[in-house]
């Protein structure tokens, strides 16, 4: 079975399609026991600068954010999740397409990044996939009722 939970994505050279090894965007530290739900756009670089020593992958064969979340509670882990504005989320996400790698934009997109409007951009992200647009409750668990949601 392919590795990561399975959010998908049109980007063939990304780390998070099963094919590359597939990211799970769920990470943990056993010393400190940190179980963090990672969705793109909401600080992500960030989180994993500030917990580094000791951050690791949650990567089993397959999982999802429950499976994820039926190991943290077993174990003992503290649960969060950096949530961020949906609008302002969808503006970062559009800049990274619109000012960044012109062959990723053109993959999915099918245009240059200079030619990507936002009124565009908006319009097909129904219809493509990437986890960058991917909505933020598909990288959270079902129950949240021990997760803790910081807003950015």
């Amino acid at each position: 079975m392919p590795r990561g939970n399975q959010i998908k994505c049109d980007w063939h050279r990304c780390g998070c399609t099963p094919e590359n090894g597939g990211a799970t965007f769920m990470w943990l530290d056993h010393s400190r026991k940190i179980f963090w739900y990672e969705i793109p756009r909401c600080a992500s670089t960030s989180v994993r600068f500030a917990l580094k020593n000791g951050l690791q992958p949650y990567s089993p064969d397959f999982c999802t954010p429950n499976t994820g979340q039926k190991y943290a509670r077993e174990n003992g882990y503290i649960q969060f999740a950096i949530i961020r504005d949906p609008l302002e989320r969808l503006r970062s996400a559009y800049s990274i397409f619109h000012t960044g790698d012109w062959e990723r934009c053109k993959c999915i997109f099918g245009v240059h990044p200079k030619d990507l409007s936002f009124e565009f951009f908006v319009s097909e992200i129904k219809e493509k996939s990437d986890h960058h647009f991917q909505p933020q409750t598909k990288f959270l668990p079902e129950d949240l009722s021990d997760v803790k949601l910081i807003n950015m």
